[in-house]
């Protein structure tokens, strides 16, 4: 059976990584083969296996020997979603504004203010032409625990969204209450409740960005950061910054080289012990 590239694991002393030029044997993740995920056309050639792995799952329901989850109830937020009006296969852009992640009926261009003008709901949008009052940034993945968050993870641990972090108080709470500028402070009423749902991996995985929008304004890379001022002259003492790709803190103090914010340091930290935990445990086997 040949293995698409992009679904080649192998594993050395108990640390799983893609390896997409293995050779001969390989592991499969198992969201790849699951017979109950929605599979693309270009998992193909692993069709045979998910038939295969779906008649032993029905054989093992039947005979009692496997017995699935049973479908929750719908939580507050899943209902609260029902009542929001999307066209069927509209692109939903995630917002990260204050500390929560939210999806947005729309993409963040085409999102309406709510307000009540002239009988009608207004047809202006959110995003201000002239101040577009956020940045696309790449941000982890929220953690879903079980099978289903390595589900979600599959295709990537990091996520495109748009973050309203830089924006003024005003702005924040504007975009909030999903107003356009003019009706911002307005004493208009509402013509519906505010389409804003919480973003849930599990939930909203669809609508998931592993790469920003063509048109998306994104922070600078690293090189195109100068910390000095015209001339060269410098006004502030050299930062160094975080020597995670995916953070932006720094700090003006001497430190060594590959320095690690208070963020990520203790991630970085949990790690390191869980791979020493593996290789010891690969040893003792």
């Amino acid at each position: 059976m040949r293995v698409v590239p992009r679904q080649r694991w192998q594993v050395d002393n108990g640390v799983a990584y893609l390896n997409p030029a293995a050779q001969g044997a390989c592991r499969l993740p198992h969201p790849a083969v699951c017979p109950m995920v929605e599979h693309t056309d270009a998992d193909r050639e692993l069709e045979g296996v998910r038939r295969a792995l779906a008649v032993r799952t029905r054989k093992a329901i039947d005979a009692g020997q496997f017995v699935p989850r049973e479908a929750k109830d719908l939580d507050e937020e899943e209902v609260a979603e029902q009542h929001v009006v999307v066209q069927e296969g509209a692109e939903r852009h995630i917002v990260r504004h204050s500390t929560g992640l939210w999806l947005a009926p729309t993409t963040v261009a085409d999102l309406r203010c709510i307000a009540l003008s002239q009988g009608e709901r207004c047809a202006t949008a959110v995003r201000a032409e002239d101040d577009p009052e956020g940045m696309w940034e790449e941000i982890d993945i929220p953690p879903v625990a079980g099978r289903h968050g390595q589900r979600v993870l599959a295709a990537g641990d990091t996520m495109w969204v748009y973050a309203l972090g830089t924006s003024g108080f005003d702005a924040l709470q504007r975009w909030v209450k999903q107003r356009c500028p003019v009706h911002w402070q307005n004493t208009a009423p509402d013509a519906v409740s505010a389409e804003w749902v919480h973003f849930n991996p599990l939930h909203h995985e669809a609508h998931i960005l592993h790469r920003p929008p063509s048109d998306a304004t994104v922070p600078l890379p690293r090189s195109g950061i100068d910390d000095r001022g015209p001339f060269g002259i410098v006004f502030e003492p050299p930062r160094t910054t975080c020597a995670n790709e995916r953070c932006r803190n720094g700090t003006v103090m001497t430190v060594e080289e590959g320095w690690l914010c208070y963020k990520c340091a203790p991630k970085a930290r949990r790690r390191e012990a869980t791979h020493r935990a593996w290789q010891r445990n690969a040893d003792i086997g």
